[in-house]
Order: C-alpha cells, then structure tokens, then sequence
C-alpha cells in the first residue's frame, strides 16, 4: 500500500529519472519514529540531456550550418560528447581554445533562443569569433529557427521516451 512516484528532473547537465513509493510506515518503523517513509525502486536517466547539453547541440547544429563561413574563415568549434561526426569534421572541429571559445560565444547568442518564453532567433547573427590563429574574425552566420526548434523537440522526446520506458519497466 501506498502511492508510487515518479520524478523527471530535466537539470543543467543531465536529466535523472527517479522511481519510488511513499507509504505510511509499519509499526516498527513509526516505533523508530518514521510515520512516513519513501521507499526508493529504481533511478536511472539522460547523461546527455540537460539545458547545457542541449545549448551545446544548438551551437553544434548552427556550426554545421554555416560551413561556408567557418571553411573561408578558418574558423573551428568543439563537438558536444555525444555529437554526431560528419565527413571532412576534422577540418573544422578541434578542441583548441580557440575553438572553445567559439562554442562559448555562439552558446551565449543562442541562450536566450533557448530560454526565452518566445524562442524568436534573427535569421541573421553577426559575430565576432576566433580563427585557428586566434585572431579575432567577424562572421556572419545564418540560423535557422525551425531546424533548431526540431533538434531540441527531438532531443527532449527521446527523453520523455526514455522515462516513460523506464517506468513502464518497474
């Protein structure tokens, strides 16, 4: 008896899933001074899913579609841990610091796209990045809004999907 829970918790870096039942507790453990004890059943999540992570796979996803720039710019970006790999990426993905700061500050452009109660994104970003020498470069790159709506649904399905998988199972 008692009532199961589930917990999503959708944090920075990762989303944990947490399984359990609340109960009233027995006589021994009300004796021990627990009227209520919440039992844990099973945890497990996303390693890969979390605001951080998601804001990495944007920058990733506007990197790729702005080869063109990066290619006459020289400019690199890093790859998110579990980001896809694609022809020629060694060209253009290093994890330089250089390249880190370009992540940083495509991330910090495309916060707010995330954040935002609106999720607008100018088609346009005009921005200062590093090229492979670390000399300062303006680029300007273009963003499309619908492309990264679909990526971050996507990615946050398969978390959904996952959880709900998780406590089909228990």
């Amino acid at each position: 008896d008692g009532i199961f829970y589930a917990v999503f918790d959708f944090g920075g870096g990762t989303t944990d899933f947490d399984f359990g039942l609340w109960r009233w507790g027995n006589d021994q453990e009300a004796d021990e001074g627990y009227d209520q004890v919440s039992e844990h059943l099973h945890s497990s999540g996303d390693n890969y899913l979390g605001g951080e992570n998601l804001l990495e796979h944007l920058v990733y996803a506007c990197f790729r579609q702005n080869l063109g720039v990066c290619r006459e710019q020289k400019i690199h970006f890093t790859r998110p841990l579990d980001g896809e790999r694609f022809t020629g990426d060694e060209a253009f993905v290093h994890s330089t610091q250089a390249a880190q700061t370009n992540t940083v500050l495509l991330a910090a452009k495309l916060r707010g796209f995330m954040e935002s109660a609106d999720g607008r994104l100018d088609a346009q970003l005009k921005i200062d990045l590093l090229d492979k020498d670390g000399s300062k470069r303006a680029c300007e790159l273009s963003l499309d809004q619908m492309a990264l709506d679909v990526l971050l649904f996507s990615r946050m399905e398969s978390g959904v999907r996952a959880f709900l998988s998780e406590l089909a199972s228990i």
